[in-house]
């Protein structure tokens, strides 16, 4: 694409007077390329003339709401820039625990889960010296409560993460293991709910319990969703488009993850409880970029498990492995490290050129006196913290997702 600007008064092409015009285009959705050999043209001139100036659409960006009202897909990527802010809608889902349960208005037990929805805003330019900056906002008003009146065991709607995946946002309860998809309904203008519909339900190894979905990934093309990775919880399940799912011994992966933070489980898969201490996991990744898998553990302990120590074990680290989890490295970036906060989601900022750089991670808060608290928090992959840990609210949700 080419845009003209004709004039015949030298003074108005001048490239201070010119700049308005090519900053409207880029507000519109494009960029401009304009060289220093243009730039002299704009001088030369002096009976007045043409000027040509290349502009190209600007890439990963959108024009339009994030969600397609006609076929329901999510997408992604942000709003086209505002001076030099690219504008994210961020969603986040809640796990309360037994807290989901209450009596509706018939006395009736009822479950129910929040979702909740804010902006992320980064600032951002390319081959910049100054890296980038973000600030995230919540939405004033009631959040969004998800209910159903069916529990398993007794517990439902504890949701534990939040994905898009195949243009669709899903979520898991981890009482149950049950996957479901949110689909979005638009009321009136300018405003979405959702409501949630069963996808499937993901196997466990005792019958009795549901698989207990913690963290959510997606890779070449397919779903993989885990456990804590501890006492018995190392199968993960890789679920196809179709709903197709096949399930991994994760042990030996889980092992290796553990001893990179200098945790040692045995050498043969055990479900009872370990007496060296353990790796908790509830948010993972696998970086396509870099072909990684990236784990942020929510909790780390070198003692065996006890309800009392377990929520003084959180951690700020972050684990990266190859494909085939041979080389395992670990590094403390993941803020600053409060024994009581850790991470139960994270995702990367969608960004085209920033190749994963840029993460931004949930942080829980929970005791055995049922205290739970949420913070979020923004970084970069060499430590640097772009938003620091800044408290939601006095709920806990461990889902977290751009919508």
């Amino acid at each position: 694409m080419q845009v003209t600007f004709i004039s015949a008064d030298p003074i108005a092409l001048r490239y201070p007077l010119l700049k308005p015009s090519l900053q409207k285009l880029k507000n519109t959705g494009y960029q401009f390329i304009l060289s220093c050999t243009i730039r002299e043209r704009l001088y030369s001139l002096v009976d007045g003339g043409t000027i040509t100036v290349k502009v190209k659409p600007i890439e990963g960006v959108r024009k339009e709401r994030s969600i397609n009202r006609k076929t329901e897909a999510i997408d992604r990527r942000p709003f086209e820039p505002r001076h030099g802010l690219y504008n994210y809608t961020l969603g986040i889902i809640a796990d309360l625990d037994k807290k989901s349960k209450r009596r509706d208005v018939n006395g009736e037990d009822e479950w129910f889960s929040y979702l909740r929805t804010g902006n992320l805003y980064l600032r951002y330019q390319q081959h910049s010296q100054n890296g980038a900056s973000i600030n995230i906002t919540w939405n004033q008003g009631k959040r969004q409560e998800l209910v159903q009146n069916i529990s398993f065991n007794g517990r439902a709607m504890e949701f534990s993460e939040l994905i898009v995946y195949q243009l669709q946002l899903l979520t898991c309860d981890d009482q149950s293991g049950i996957v479901y998809k949110l689909l979005p309904n638009f009321p009136r203008k300018g405003k979405v709910s959702w409501r949630h519909v069963k996808w499937l339900q993901l196997p466990n190894v005792d019958h009795k319990k549901g698989f207990k979905c913690e963290w959510a990934a997606e890779k070449d093309g397919n779903l993989w969703v885990g456990s804590h990775g501890r006492e018995g919880m190392y199968d993960v399940h890789e679920i196809s488009p179709t709903g197709t799912v096949k399930t991994h011994d994760w042990y030996q992966n889980y092992k290796r993850l553990a001893a990179s933070v200098d945790v040692w489980l045995p050498e043969i898969r055990t479900n009872s409880l370990l007496p060296n201490g353990y790796v908790t996991h509830e948010s993972a990744g696998w970086d396509s970029h870099n072909n990684k898998w990236v784990f942020l553990p929510r909790k780390i302990s070198k003692t065996k498990f006890d309800p009392e120590i377990d929520m003084y074990q959180g951690s700020n680290q972050v684990i990266v492995a190859d494909e085939d989890f041979k080389e395992v490295s670990a590094r403390a970036i993941a803020g600053h490290l409060i024994p009581t906060h850790g991470v139960s989601s994270f995702k990367w900022i969608p960004l085209e050129g920033t190749n994963n750089k840029y993460i931004v991670a949930l942080k829980t808060v929970e005791s055995t006196d049922g205290r739970q608290e949420t913070y979020i928090l923004a970084f970069d992959t060499a430590g640097n913290i772009l938003f620091p840990e800044t408290k939601i609210e006095d709920n806990k949700y461990e889902g977290l997702e751009f919508i």
